[in-house]
Order: structure tokens, then C-alpha cells, then sequence
């Protein structure tokens, strides 16, 4: 997200610490964090590299095409970023039967992040992305 901090501080719940993550998504509910995205519980990576994350500090800009795709596709499926990346995944693997392709991500899943970065890339939304 630019020039948004990812974290903008710390409280203890209970005897567990809860980092605050700089999003209006993120909630700290019976001393266990959840998210609008990710009911399930997002890490700090998963935080960190979200392409829907609202800051509360900061402004939330989209750096291009990219960006807006990933964003459209989490209001496409009701603000539920694991459901439209478990179906991404699973449109990649039925497509990667007939065509013999590279795997992608971490464990061979669908590639978005490298997709969403490349289009970011290929069409900025302003004259300075790098």
C-alpha cells in the first residue's frame, strides 16, 4: 500500500499480544484476530501484502490495473478474499490439466500476486510507479 504503515501498534489481550494492523478490516474479537477478507485469521504476511486493505492511517491508492482487478474480484465475492483465491486456484489447476505451465506461487497455486504485479506494473495508475 505505498506509503501506509502496516502496523500501527500493539496491545495485550488476556496474557496474548495482538498486533494492530493499519486496516478498518482488521478486528481483535475474544482476544483472537479476524478480518472482513479473511475470517480465518490472516498472518502478518497476509497483511502485508493484501491488495484490499482499507488504512485508517494513511491514504489507500490503487498503483494500477492490477490493484483494481484484485479489488473487483473481492467485492465480486462478497468481501471474501479466501473464497475468490481458492476459486482462482482452483480455475488454474483445471486449466493447467490440458497445457503443461510452470507452477506458480508458493505451493504451485493460481499466481496472482505475480498477475496482479505485473499489470500493476504494465498499467500504473500515475506517472511515478516504479
Amino acid at each position: 500500500m505505498g506509503d501506509t504503515p502496516l502496523m500501527i501498534g500493539a496491545h495485550v489481550c488476556g496474557d496474548r499480544p495482538l498486533t494492530v494492523i493499519n486496516c478498518r478490516r482488521w478486528r481483535a474479537v475474544g482476544c483472537r484476530v479476524t478480518c472482513a477478507a479473511r475470517p480465518s485469521g490472516p498472518t502478518l504476511a497476509e497483511c502485508a501484502e493484501c491488495p484490499v486493505r482499507l488504512p485508517i492511517v494513511g491514504k489507500a491508492r490503487l498503483r494500477g490495473m492490477g490493484d483494481l482487478v484484485a479489488w473487483l474480484a473481492f467485492l465480486v465475492f462478497l468481501r471474501r478474499l479466501d473464497i475468490a483465491e481458492r476459486v482462482g486456484a482452483w480455475i488454474w489447476r483445471r486449466r493447467t490439466r490440458q497445457a503443461q505451465p510452470a507452477p506458480q506461487g508458493k505451493a504451485g497455486g493460481c499466481g496472482c500476486k505475480a498477475r496482479q504485479e505485473a499489470l500493476n506494473r504494465a498499467i500504473p495508475f500515475n506517472r511515478h510507479a516504479h
